[in-house]
């Protein structure tokens, strides 16, 4: 879309995506405690109020996807380039967002919070490797196609 970019509609849609992708993981964690409570009745609102958080967050994105990533300014829609802009986004994530969080939380004596940002960096570092091996073989196949 020609001029979305820049716009606050641009601005907005990323909000939307954020907020609807945030609240659906809420909602599942929700659903996980009601079920560990013996609410069944709540269990089941709560997973489809989570579904159609999913199902909202993937109308924003299908417009993001026309300007770039959410996380990153690269372009995403085909395979190769999601794959390129989730390395980014889990190498990010990894070296800088999370281990700066560890850092700050040993700092502020909050010791097992930093521990959980280490597991996460750790578990997004191996997430990388499987992701790279992935796109290799995706341009292997996007290259025999050329």
């Amino acid at each position: 879309m020609n001029g979305l970019k820049n716009s606050q509609t641009y601005r907005n849609l990323l909000e939307a995506f954020k907020n609807e992708s945030s609240q659906s993981h809420a909602y599942l964690f929700y659903s996980i405690i009601a079920k560990i409570e013996g609410h069944d009745h709540a269990v089941d609102f709560l997973e489809n109020l989570a579904e159609y958080g999913v199902n909202n967050s993937h109308g924003s994105l299908d417009y993001i996807r026309t300007v770039s990533d959410p996380f990153n300014d690269i372009p995403i829609g085909e395979t190769k380039n999601n794959f390129q802009a989730i390395s980014v986004s889990l190498e990010k994530d990894a070296n800088d967002l999370y281990q700066s969080f560890a850092y700050i939380a040993h700092s502020e004596g909050f010791h097992d919070v930093a521990s959980w940002f280490e597991t996460l960096a750790e578990f997004k570092l191996a997430y990388l490797e499987k992701s790279k091996k992935i796109l290799e073989k995706i341009m292997e196949t996007v290259n025999k196609d050329v």
